[in-house]
């Protein structure tokens, strides 16, 4: 298969395996915790609030794949205007994630139920890996991208609106990276706070990040 048949089918396919990990998020941990009431109205919108537009919006997308076929510039050109949205949740995930924590350490019941849906078969993945690939997302829109265009013609027909979608995506991209190293940072601190017995002590603080990991040796 051409290198450029690959990266084609690689976009298709990732794209539905984002899909697949963003209905996860919505069926069986945002829903469920709205209608279990296990979080307050306000909190629960401060931490998932933008999801369903993200959801929708890749659904449109991935419809849009598939119809354009190879026409992949045009179908992120249609919505490069919507993919803002990844900047607004990149730059509220680290606020996110601390009142998750933070409900978490006030409700046994929340993270009992958390950690139970996390080991369902259907699940198989903890909530915060879930909610942090959003954030990933566009820059891996632009990586594939850019190789797509590195193996189109100049005079292929469809050359110029990859090129300009590379452009457009790699805008959002480039403030979505700012936030990855501390998304990611964060990410990996949660799981530690969370390894701890009822969440004692707390390592989760404003402006504090994880600087090393290992063995204590006493």
């Amino acid at each position: 298969m051409p290198l450029r048949d690959k990266v084609l089918q690689e976009i298709v396919s990732t794209e539905e395996t984002y899909l697949k990990k963003l209905h996860i998020l919505d069926k069986f941990f945002v829903k469920p915790c709205l209608e279990k009431g296990l979080l307050p109205e306000d909190i629960h919108i401060a931490i998932f609030g933008e999801l369903a537009a993200l959801q929708h919006m890749n659904e449109e997308l991935y419809n849009a794949l598939v119809s354009e076929s190879e026409n992949v510039g045009a179908a992120f050109l249609h919505l490069a205007p919507f993919l803002k949205v990844y900047s607004s949740y990149a730059k509220n995930y680290q606020k996110s994630i601390n009142l998750l924590l933070e409900w978490e350490r006030r409700s046994d019941k929340l993270r009992s139920w958390i950690t139970g849906t996390e080991s369902r078969p259907e699940v198989q993945a903890k909530l915060p890996s879930l909610l942090i690939t959003p954030v990933q997302r566009v820059p891996r829109y632009r990586l594939l991208l850019g190789e797509l265009l590195k193996h189109t013609p100049n005079d292929h027909p469809h050359f110029s609106s990859i090129a300009k979608a590379v452009e457009e995506v790699g805008e959002v991209a480039e403030h979505i990276n700012r936030s990855i190293s501390k998304a990611e940072n964060l990410q990996r601190m949660l799981m530690i706070q969370r390894a701890f017995k009822r969440g004692h002590p707390s390592i989760i603080a404003p402006g504090r990040h994880l600087l090393k990991e290992g063995i204590l040796h006493k």
